[in-house]
């Protein structure tokens, strides 16, 4: 059983297979956010609106600082890369994806149920930042982790047909995507944080409170 487990793991390794994978795991997530959202009780949605509207009066009052913008940006990409370094990544990693396109759909979903189109404005103004940095380092990264995590359950489930590995060898590019994705980590943190709000007052002004 182990071994079948260690040779189907081994059998996902080709770049495009691993893009398409993680692709997939994330669409998943996001399909499952607008269903969450669309069997929300009236209770909930009725507390969330009451949110919603309340930080749309004025959206400066719940204001956070760069590195809450930076941690609330970065923290499933950096749980990624952490699940690289242990055999539980095989499984972890793509549940992390999921788990992104869930968070960032499931709040979008909510406003579209509770404002309509104009609850995908707002969507795309409070979040649309986060997701245009967020979504290639997510997938850049995970492709990256889930090989190397593979090795790992190699080290300790060896395949039929290769011995115990005794050194982590890192796919080529590795340290190039991590630190690239920092990058883009960092730079979309900055715009969130300083573009986010101002597009939200935008929207809510313009179209909702109007």
């Amino acid at each position: 059983m182990k071994h079948h487990f260690s040779d189907s793991v081994d059998q996902v390794q080709s770049p495009n297979r691993l893009f398409f994978l993680f692709s997939a795991a994330l669409l998943f997530g996001v399909v499952c956010g607008v269903i969450t959202a669309y069997f929300l009780d009236f209770n909930a949605q009725q507390a969330l609106y009451s949110d919603v509207t309340g930080f749309l009066s004025d959206p400066r009052s719940d204001t956070v600082s760069i590195w809450q913008s930076l941690w609330s940006i970065g923290r499933i990409p950096l749980m990624i890369v952490l699940l690289a370094f242990t055999c539980f990544g095989v499984i972890g990693v793509p549940v992390s994806v999921g788990m992104q396109g869930y968070l960032l759909s499931f709040t979008t979903a909510v406003m579209v149920r509770l404002l309509g189109f104009k609850g995908l404005l707002l969507g795309i103004a409070g979040f649309g930042i986060q997701a245009l940095f967020l979504i290639p380092c997510i997938l850049l990264w995970s492709t990256q982790s889930f090989s190397v995590s593979k090795q790992f359950l190699k080290m300790l489930i060896p395949t039929k047909h290769a011995e115990p590995q005794g050194m982590i060898v890192f796919p080529r590019g590795f340290f190039f995507a991590l630190f690239l994705g920092v990058v883009m980590l960092i730079f979309g943190a900055i715009l969130d944080y300083f573009f986010a709000r101002q597009l939200i007052s935008f929207v809510s002004n313009t179209f909702i409170l109007h």
